[in-house]
């Protein structure tokens, strides 16, 4: 299984910005979203390795990933990495970011759309028993 250069830049990234969130002052919102990127980072980088050669930068179907945390969530990568910039977006408290993760909800949700599209029309029922038995 190929080692992703963006697991590393991402978590390099979230982990920047929590230390100079330190930096800058310690207070409860600050620890908040930094426990909140952390824990976003940590089971987004579990659910692209569960993922591994099925991972893609687009939607494709190359089989059906039913392990780790996709045995219950269907779309971690979307929804953690999702919680991640959340927590960002929580320890610094500037609007514009906010506004920047409201399109970044939306992209996620129409990406995990055209995902579930591609997967269906591959995988048939096959997929369908496995939505049933996750969460989201």
């Amino acid at each position: 299984m190929k080692k992703s250069k963006g697991n590393v830049v991402d978590f390099v990234i979230v982990f920047a910005s929590i230390i100079y969130s330190f930096y800058l002052g310690i207070e409860t919102r600050k620890v908040f979203g930094a426990i909140l990127s952390l824990t976003g980072l940590v089971v987004w980088s579990i659910a692209r390795h569960n993922l591994g050669e099925a991972f893609s930068v687009t939607p494709q179907a190359k089989f059906l990933v039913r392990t780790g945390v996709y045995k219950k969530i269907r779309h971690p990568i979307y929804f953690f990495s999702t919680i991640a910039v959340v927590g960002v977006c929580i320890m610094y408290n500037i609007w514009w970011m906010y506004v920047l993760m409201g399109i970044l909800i939306i992209l996620q949700y129409l990406r995990a759309k055209a995902e579930e599209k591609t997967l269906l029309n591959k995988f048939q029922n096959e997929y369908l028993e496995y939505k049933k038995s996750t969460w989201f």
